[in-house]
């Protein structure tokens, strides 16, 4: 983790912190309910890069960031309610920064680990183990209620400092501009809704606006939505460390792209495009499907001579029980990318 691993570049050695955990046996016996555990502190990685490797920096767009802060919509909400408001100095080398947070299996019995890390906005399309800095990571399984403020109280304060002072002897000021994630680590981390979940009045997707499942359905056909009433530093939704960050706001959290668009919209359109096949056709089910997809896309696959990633459809996979909408699942956001 201390390794860029393209560039060669070695980062700071993580601090030690007392983080509290689910109460285990040591070696020796003892029960033990903390741990000295590594956090990446965020303003001395940041430091480190731009004292010993200011090239690399500048590679990320992390120099020459004026054409960002000139061409921001003043009106943005993010920037309404952002600390840089009222220090434009900070513009001039100020770079825009995404926190993010995820989880992932890493044993072969699916325990969970949460992972945080930032990187530069403007590094799009940069690779990630240039771009993308660990901050820490954390099994879930040996979590309690008061290991994640724990961890997260020092990585606060360490963007806090990168934001308040700047890093490198010419200050680069490190800019908390978003939080990005996908809904189930906003919903079980931050506090925000849970899919389905008729929270605030909402639908339960951003809990902005009056938009719900209850009533007629011709409700979501109307001509816009009532912005309901919120705290915009996002204190309403939670009472998480995440709001001390400087510039966090309830309008900074956004739906990382790889669950919102591969695992969300294109899943229900692949699969309810699948299900009209499956449904219509004079066969079973389970011929239908087979049928469209090998006839169909897999021949389509053949003829493009591109490998086919998936090559198995079935019933199962694309649910549709009472009450839900079809999609297509067990699969990988590569894989439903590449279909479409």
């Amino acid at each position: 983790l201390r390794s860029i691993s393209s560039s060669g570049i070695q980062v700071p050695e993580p601090k030690l912190f007392d983080i509290p955990v689910k109460p285990f046996k040591t070696s020796s016996g003892k029960v033990q309910s903390t741990i000295k555990h590594p956090i990446l502190l965020p303003h001395e990685l940041l430091h480190a890069i731009a004292t010993k490797y200011p090239d690399h920096l500048a590679s990320l767009e992390c120099v020459s960031t004026n054409d960002f802060w000139r061409e921001l919509d003043r009106s943005d909400p993010k920037y309404l309610n952002h600390p840089i408001r009222t220090e434009p100095h900070k513009e001039v080398r100020g770079v825009p920064l995404v926190i993010h947070g995820d989880g992932a299996v890493y044993t072969t019995r699916q325990a969970s680990i949460v992972s945080l890390q930032f990187k530069p906005l403007l590094a799009i399309g940069k690779a990630s183990w240039d771009s993308v800095f660990m901050m820490t990571a954390f099994a879930k399984e040996a979590a309690t209620k008061d290991t994640w403020p724990a961890l997260w109280r020092p990585i606060v304060g360490s963007l806090k400092a990168m934001y308040d002072l700047g890093v490198g002897e010419r200050p680069i000021y490190g800019v908390p501009w978003l939080f990005s994630a996908d809904m189930e680590f906003l919903a079980n981390e931050v506090g925000f809704p849970h899919w389905n979940a008729n929270w605030s009045g909402s639908c339960g997707c951003c809990a902005f606006c009056d938009a719900s499942w209850e009533g007629p359905a011709h409700v979501l056909n109307r001509d816009g939505f009532v912005n309901l009433a919120h705290d915009d530093s996002g204190r309403d939704i939670s009472e998480h460390p995440i709001w001390d960050i400087p510039g966090i706001c309830r309008h900074s959290a956004v739906y990382e792209w790889m669950h919102t668009n591969d695992l969300g919209i294109l899943t229900h359109l692949i699969g309810s495009t699948l299900a009209e096949f499956m449904l219509e056709g004079r066969g079973s089910h389970k011929q239908n499907l087979k049928e469209f997809w090998d006839e169909s896309v897999c021949r389509m696959y053949a003829d493009m001579k591109v490998a086919n990633r998936i090559s198995v459809i079935t019933k199962e996979m694309l649910g549709g029980k009472k009450g839900t909408f079809y999609n297509l699942s067990r699969c990988k956001a590569a894989e439903i990318r590449h279909v479409v």
